[in-house]
């Protein structure tokens, strides 16, 4: 009898946990169709990128090069990208403390093909303990510098994402 109430209260707790998340994440309207796919990723994930790689999927040209800052969720991205994780080095660190200036971080983009920068910047602000913007004094000079340089240059911006052309 112990062993029956023990399943049965296990095999509870298990239904509960499963329909408190199906409940909260609600995926039931994309199975049925009443919601797409997009939509529902877009409303799920947190600091979703999604919105920007739809204009990138749809505007940039198939040989374009995008690197991501502070993004590292590149799947839904139809295009070459660049992108680092909170588990390896940030190329962008080191190329904006070795450079002497914006324009020359800038050059070493360019060097190395990459047409555009994504920046989502709520994302990057949520992994800023992982240390994927450590730079140097002088690297964030570099980095913010090249931002400001940028600015007449973004080609999408919605809320925390923003695509700049290089």
């Amino acid at each position: 009898f112990i062993i029956i109430l023990a399943v049965a209260g296990v095999t509870a707790f298990n239904l509960f946990y499963f329909f408190s998340i199906v409940n909260s994440f609600n995926p039931l309207k994309v199975i049925v169709g009443q919601e797409a796919r997009g939509e529902y990723l877009t409303r799920i994930l947190r600091f979703s990128p999604l919105p920007a790689f739809r204009f990138i999927n749809e505007n940039l040209k198939d040989d374009d090069t995008v690197f991501f800052v502070g993004e590292q969720r590149t799947f839904y991205c139809k295009r070459k990208v660049v992108a680092s994780n909170v588990f390896a080095p940030n190329p962008l660190i080191e190329w904006a403390d070795r450079a002497s200036d914006p324009e020359e971080l800038r050059r070493e983009f360019k060097l190395r093909k990459i047409s555009h920068i994504f920046y989502n910047t709520r994302e990057a602000e949520r992994l800023r303990g992982y240390g994927i913007l450590d730079f140097s004094e002088k690297g964030l000079e570099n980095w913010v510098g090249l931002l400001r340089k940028l600015e007449r240059n973004v080609i999408f911006s919605q809320r925390n994402l923003i695509i700049y052309q290089l």
